[in-house]
């Protein structure tokens, strides 16, 4: 009996130890479990545990000043590389501001080179711009200094045209580097020029590599044009396949070398207009727009 009465004691105290180590266990996680309540109709209401914040990972430090003055989008490390990414991102969050330069109703926003409204050779047709007479090159009625310009082209058999931009005056002349639109197979000027005159090339000064991007007559090319200080970049459906920097001695000596040759300055100045050529060939443009660049070291 007595061994009995022992036994049941010490079955007892091991139950209560039990108990506790359960609320104890229940105590310690008690902060990430899910709080229990009752509501106005006796029910249970499980509220949920609390959510830790992620914090945001910081932003890589720049590199160099161009990557610091353009947000990440240029790099010293890397010219030949666009950061899409940054340019998404800033486009985004409204650091930069894409704008387009045409309506696909109306001519509003471009101008003859003297600032007037254009009379004729220039039309609007299915939602392109469409040279279809003689009247004079097209000219944004503002000027860009650093900017991401895109559009889209399509040339006509044996055509001829071209994208001028940082168009102004050179002395008593008008002008401006010019990306060149052409049908590289069927027009005489693209075997002229050591092939510095073919399609995407910087006129007459500086050859473009558009192997395996170039589209023939009849269909659309999409162009960019990066510049940012004395950095430019021609693109073409998706490629640089151009880039150039007006302060190296390399560019100047080919400056000299071309038809420019007498333009103080060609190319280096940085801000104009921009400038689609008549050029006495059928030609269509469409899905204009302008992201100007902040300004910031440029050297």
């Amino acid at each position: 009996m007595k061994f009995r009465y022992i036994l049941l004691t010490v079955c007892m105290a091991l139950s209560c130890l039990c108990l506790v180590s359960c609320d104890d266990d229940n105590e310690m996680e008690g902060d990430n479990q899910p709080t229990v309540a009752q509501n106005e109709t006796n029910e249970q209401v499980v509220a949920p545990a609390p959510q830790t914040e992620a914090k945001p990972e910081p932003a890589p430090e720049p590199c160099c000043d161009l990557c610091e003055a353009t947000g990440g989008l240029l790099c010293r490390k890397n010219l030949a590389v666009l950061n899409q990414e940054a340019l998404d991102k800033q486009l985004k969050d409204g650091a930069l501001t894409k704008v387009s330069l045409f309506d696909g109703q109306t001519l509003d926003g471009w101008t003859k080179q003297d600032g007037k409204p254009i009379e004729k050779g220039w039309v609007v047709e299915d939602g392109t711009i469409y040279r279809n007479d003689s009247g004079g090159s097209l000219h944004t009625a503002k000027e860009y200094t650093n900017f991401i310009f895109d559009i889209e082209w399509k040339i006509s058999p044996k055509g001829n045209s071209g994208i001028k931009y940082r168009f102004t005056k050179y002395g008593n002349s008008w002008n401006g580097p010019e990306y060149q639109v052409l049908d590289d197979a069927g027009h005489p000027d693209a075997k002229l020029g050591d092939g510095k005159r073919k399609v995407a090339c910087l006129y007459d000064i500086l050859a473009a590599d558009t192997s395996g991007v170039y589209k023939e007559p009849g269909e659309w090319n999409q162009t960019r044009i990066v510049a940012y200080g004395p950095i430019v970049q021609h693109w073409l459906n998706g490629k640089m396949v151009l880039q150039y920097n007006t302060d190296t001695q390399e560019f100047k000596d080919a400056v000299q070398a071309s038809k420019f040759k007498d333009y103080p300055n060609y190319a280096a100045i940085q801000t104009g207009r921009i400038h689609l050529q008549d050029h006495n060939d059928p030609v269509w443009y469409r899905n204009i727009s302008m992201i100007e660049l902040p300004a910031g070291e440029q050297q």
